[in-house]
């Protein structure tokens, strides 16, 4: 008789076991469900603040471009004459070459 209350036992802990590791293996997989759903919005947002941040360095880079572009101009409206430049000349000319 022992053995038959033994057995019994036995077979209903393995049962409540088995319902226990299935219940944590749902638990764990809602859990990474969700996490995926939410991160996969975080990646999107993520995603579009490197965008951002990457058109905010190529609007900088375009304004230096143009800033560099006049600095250019005044350099060769300064110091490009067919007539030898006065002293005042040669040194706007000289700061100009400075600016670039």
């Amino acid at each position: 008789m022992q053995d038959v209350s033994t057995t019994e036992w036995n077979t209903d802990n393995s049962m409540q076991l088995s319902s226990a590791i299935a219940s944590a293996a749902l638990v764990l997989g809602m859990a990474v469900t969700v996490g995926y759903a939410r991160g996969d919005a975080g990646a999107g947002a993520t995603m579009q603040t490197a965008q951002s941040r990457v058109e905010a360095r190529e609007a900088q880079r375009r304004v230096a471009l143009l800033e560099h572009q006049k600095r250019k101009e005044d350099f060769v409206r300064r110091c490009t004459t067919s007539q030898p430049m006065t002293a005042a000349q040669l040194a706007e000319c000289r700061a100009a070459y400075r600016k670039l």
